[in-house]
């Protein structure tokens, strides 16, 4: 049977026979040379303490400053670091230390220049803390459990009406 979600009957599902042919399209933004974030990249991952490269100059600069903040659009920024009146073409612009992050993060740079015009680039990380632990979601079966060390778990299937 092939069928759209839309005509689907309410509480039966449909089986394609073909994936999709069609995906969302992300672009990324074109790099500004007087202003822009080399590195990290657009995505990467990220651990521990992060060189922040890039550009922050050109006509009228005034000041740049380095933020982070949760999520794709993240609701609010923390500054990393101070703000820096001097202008870098090419070269550090600052170390972002992430041993306590865990996720997807927007890192954004900011140039105000004297007229107050504000320019930014953002470009999203992935920050993975190497000593955050997760939870064992398989257990083997004769092997105890890291939370219970004493007990040995046996897996009891649940109907489908529980999910």
């Amino acid at each position: 049977m092939v069928c759209s979600a839309a005509s689907a009957p309410v509480g039966q599902g449909c089986r394609y026979r073909h994936p999709p042919n069609a995906y969302d399209t992300f672009q990324m933004p074109s790099a500004q040379p007087e202003m822009h974030i080399s590195s990290p990249v657009m995505f990467a991952d990220g651990r521990a303490k992060l060189e922040i490269r890039g550009s922050a100059t050109g006509a009228n600069f005034a000041w740049f400053r380095l933020e982070y903040g949760l999520g794709l659009y993240p609701s609010g920024w923390v500054q990393i670091g101070k703000d820096n009146h001097t202008p870098v073409t090419d070269g550090p612009l600052g170390e972002w230390d992430t041993t306590t992050l865990n996720g997807l993060y927007s890192l954004r740079l900011m140039v105000v220049r004297s007229d107050q015009r504000v320019d930014q680039a953002v470009v999203q990380v992935t920050l993975i803390t190497p000593h955050h632990r997760w939870p064992s979601l398989i257990h083997r079966p004769g092997k105890p459990s890291a939370r219970r060390r004493n007990r040995r778990w046996r897996y009891k299937p649940r109907p489908a009406t529980h999910f």
